[in-house]
C-alpha cells in the first residue's frame, strides 16, 4: 500500500516517528509497500518498532547512527501505534491526498 492510502491517524504515526529520529520516518514509510491494507501495516509498524526495542544496536548500525534510538521514545510510538489499531478502520480519519 501507499502512505497516501492511509487514514489521519495511521499516517499521524510516521510524522510522529521524525520526533525520534528522520531515519526511523523513512523506515516507517517505507515499510508501507509491503503490506496490502491498513491494519496489517499497523502490526508491520508495531513488530517493527518492537525488533527496534529488543536490538536498538542493530537499527544504529544500518543507519550508522551515532548512538541508539532513545528507548523511552520508542516505547511511546508503540503504544501510540496500539491506540490507532484499537480504532475501528470505519472510525478513522480519511485523508484527502
Amino acid at each position: 500500500m501507499d502512505t497516501d492510502d492511509l487514514s489521519e491517524e495511521a499516517f499521524r504515526i510516521i510524522k510522529r516517528a521524525i520526533q525520534i529520529s528522520p531515519f526511523l520516518e523513512t523506515e516507517l514509510g517505507a515499510l508501507s509497500g509491503k503490506y496490502k491494507n491498513e491494519e496489517d501495516y499497523l502490526k508491520g509498524m508495531k513488530d517493527f518498532i518492537q525488533d527496534i526495542i529488543d536490538d536498538p544496536v542493530s537499527f544504529q548500525d544500518s543507519w550508522m547512527l551515532e548512538a541508539p534510538l532513545e528507548h523511552d521514545k520508542l516505547i511511546w510510538l508503540r503504544g501510540y501505534i496500539e491506540k490507532v489499531m484499537e480504532i475501528p478502520i470505519k472510525d478513522r480519519t480519511i485523508r484527502n491526498c
